[in-house]
Formats: structure tokens, sequence, C-alpha cells
């Protein structure tokens, strides 16, 4: 449940991020790093300019996955196009759109809270019980 209201809260900023301004920046550091037994974390900004002053963020999107996923697409030095806030220009992300594997995540979580509903109703209420024979019939 917790997972499918982060998932909200990602699609509720992504709203937002549908109106941002597209302009071109800089990824300035991508630094993979090992640690332990094999962890991997990513190290990773970028820069941008708006009206002559240089903006700074390591976010890719809302719901696009992790850095690593990335890890092709942007190497150190690379023009990328960013997409800002023309409200708040330090707001940015890379990608506006949104991951299929996570869009399918969320509606999976979806239906099995749905199915764990029903299932829970079915079992407390003898209506209901009644009304999931008819429909199973």
């Amino acid at each position: 449940m917790l997972i499918s209201l982060l998932s909200i809260n990602d699609y509720i900023k992504k709203e937002r991020v549908f109106g941002f301004i597209k302009t071109t920046g800089n990824i300035i550091l991508f630094k993979e790093r090992i640690h332990g037994k094999g962890q991997i974390t990513v190290d990773f900004k970028y820069e941008y300019f708006v009206n002559g002053t240089c903006f700074k963020n390591s976010l890719i999107g809302f719901g696009v996955g992790d850095v690593y996923d990335f890890r092709t697409a942007y190497e150190e030095g690379k023009a990328i196009s960013v997409y800002y806030n023309g409200n708040e220009f330090s707001e940015s992300v890379l990608v506006k759109g949104i991951s299929i594997a996570y869009l399918s995540g969320v509606i999976f979580g979806f239906i099995l809270i749905l199915f764990a509903i029903i299932i829970i109703a079915k079992n407390i209420s003898p209506t209901i019980n009644k009304i999931w024979k008819d429909i199973c019939a």
C-alpha cells in the first residue's frame, strides 16, 4: 500500500513536469561506485543555465527508475536536454515521461490491492458473500 501511495506522489509531481520548459544542459558528474558485495551507486549531476544563472541538479525524473539504468545515455561532458520549472528555475528533470516497467508495477500493485479488498470483503460480509456467489455462478 505504501508503494502505491509513493507512486501516486510521483504521478502528481509528474503532472507538473509536463509544463516545464526545455533547455540544454551538460552532465558534469557521472561516476559509478562499487561497494561491498557488488552494490553499485552512481554519483550524478548536471547543470543548465536560465537567464545567465547556472543551476545544478541530480534528478532524472519522477517514476523513471534509478540513475544507474541511464548509464549508457548519460556520460560526463555530454550535452543533454533539461526541463525546468518556469516558476522555480532550480526545479528540473531530464525525463518527462514514465518508465513502462514503473507503470506496470503501479498497475499491478493496484490490481493486487483491489483483489485483496474483494477477498477480505467476501469473507467478512454474508451479503457480499451472496453477491460474490451470484457473480461467480
